[in-house]
């Protein structure tokens, strides 16, 4: 969900703002990571970024037409502790990561919100195996049931969504039984700060 990097950009943008300065994308970067590890929705479009060290950043494209349904699957995560770890992927699951990480690129270029989704569920899947999310094979089950182009989930946190272009109060039912609290559906958008006042 990258809610810690727009905490962190919407405080920097509203002070340069009041203090007459407009940062730069990658400015707001530099700041970030200077707090935290911090997700590339800082930047506009989809893109692949270094969120530890800010080495490198690949435009992805524009955000698809697809809406997010998802659910609070429980717990609490630690994000500075879970941060501190090093994450040491085993061969097959590097090799996992790098056919979603091709199958992003391709969905985003073509628009095949199908291959974003299943992209999304090779990354979830891996996840699972380093900060699980309790019912996620169901959830799987879920999407593919309502017709979901596949599942995400928070790396560092306990939200999991179905990624889909479908009536978002059937969606939203199918799942309410997994998570705390309701199921809410949010559009996916760009990344990049934008002010309400422009």
């Amino acid at each position: 969900m990258a809610s810690s990097t727009a905490d962190i950009t919407a405080v920097a943008v509203a002070v340069g703002l009041a203090a007459g300065r407009v940062f730069t994308a990658g400015q707001l970067a530099r700041l970030a990571l200077e707090i935290e590890p911090t997700d590339g929705t800082l930047f506009p479009g989809i893109v692949a970024f270094d969120h530890r060290n800010g080495r490198w950043l690949r435009r992805l494209g524009p955000a698809p037409a697809i809406l997010v349904t998802y659910i609070d699957t429980g717990g609490s995560v630690d994000t500075i502790e879970f941060n501190r770890r090093r994450l040491r992927y085993t061969s097959a699951q590097q090799r996992q990561i790098e056919l979603a990480f091709e199958m992003i690129g391709h969905g985003l270029k073509s628009r095949d919100c199908g291959l974003l989704g299943a992209a999304a569920t090779i990354s979830a899947r891996v996840n699972q195996e380093i900060l699980p999310k309790p019912g996620l094979e169901e959830i799987i089950d879920i999407s593919a049931t309502v017709g979901g182009f596949g599942v995400v989930v928070a790396h560092s946190g306990s939200v999991a969504g179905i990624l889909h272009d479908q009536e978002a109060e059937g969606v939203e039912r199918a799942l309410a039984h997994m998570g705390v609290g309701e199921p809410a559906t949010v559009k996916l958008i760009d990344g990049g700060w934008r002010s309400r006042l422009s």
